[in-house]
């Protein structure tokens, strides 16, 4: 049951979210980092990676995207996310999602699983439309999780 702070959503905001967070991931695994910044609200924006670093504002976040997606290793990956729940809080729209990324090696014939983990976002409503303010992403591991208290 919802808390009393958390108010209902309507059917278009949430649509409109998800909306959002699927251009994102779409934008990153093709390594269109412009498409990635148009989902961002800017200059406020923060990330916060698996190992829990900070990265605020645009110039950060696209620094920590270009070596990332710079990584021939970052090649062939695709993310994949599973939605649970999302809640409005105040002004803000949050997002608890399940996230996998898997790779296809193609030359070596190898797929695999390159990492699971869990991811908050938080989205906030711009004049044109909704963008992500914060995403923070917490690995899932016999080693990291909300069991060595990490979230």
């Amino acid at each position: 049951m919802p808390r009393e702070d958390h108010m209902t959503i309507d059917p278009a905001d949430r649509f409109a979210v998800q909306d959002c967070l699927g251009r994102y991931l779409s934008a990153l695994d093709r390594g269109d980092l412009d498409g990635v910044f148009a989902t961002l609200a800017t200059p406020d924006c923060r990330f916060v990676d698996t190992r829990g670093n900070i990265h605020s504002g645009p110039a950060q976040i696209r620094a920590m995207l270009e070596g990332l997606v710079g990584d021939p290793d970052f090649r062939g990956r695709q993310h994949i996310v599973t939605p649970l729940f999302a809640e409005r809080i105040g002004a803000d729209i949050i997002v608890e999602s399940y996230w996998m990324v898997v790779k296809w090696s193609f030359a070596e014939n190898r797929k695999e699983i390159f990492s699971i983990g869990h991811s908050r976002d938080t989205l906030t409503q711009c004049d044109d439309g909704w963008r992500i303010r914060e995403r923070r992403l917490s690995w899932r591991t016999e080693q990291h999780g909300p069991w060595h208290g990490a979230h």
